[in-house]
């Protein structure tokens, strides 16, 4: 307890986290996620929801990798990155080892930080229709 008597353990602040994500019905990118896969798709690029894609890395206990979005043909894999991940500029250790993971397998991660193309004044839409083009240049120059 600190001098106001206020309980600071870490537990408790872990503790209410948990039953809140154990009670919801929903994931909290779900929204995006869908109105991004329609939109795609409405595009021609057919991209699966949560499709484990089998990854075997040294931090990767699971044998898989579950990314938001991943279009099978060309193996391009969407990543939605709110503030917890990084600010867009500076992304956290986690997330540089799971798009190192993909890349390790040969597939293409394209990493969405969210506030970013908000303070940009670009949607994640626009945000991935460039890394598209972007991967299709790369891939020619192969």
């Amino acid at each position: 307890m600190n001098e106001r008597g206020i309980n600071m353990n870490i537990n408790n602040k872990r503790s209410h986290i948990h039953r809140a994500n154990r009670n919801r019905v929903e994931e909290t990118d779900m929204p995006i996620k869908m109105r991004l896969l329609n939109y795609f798709n409405k595009n021609g690029v057919h991209f699966l929801l949560d499709e484990k894609i089998p990854i075997l890395g040294v931090g990767n206990r699971m044998g898989y990798k579950l990314p938001d979005l991943y279009e099978k043909t060309n193996k391009l894999v969407i990543e939605l990155d709110g503030p917890i991940h990084g600010d867009g500029e500076n992304v956290t250790r986690k997330t540089i080892d799971k798009m190192s993971d993909y890349l390790t397998h040969d597939i293409f991660p394209c990493n969405v930080p969210l506030e970013w193309c908000e303070e940009k004044g670009i949607t994640p839409e626009q945000f991935i229709e460039v890394y598209i083009q972007l991967h299709k240049t790369w891939r020619l120059r192969q």
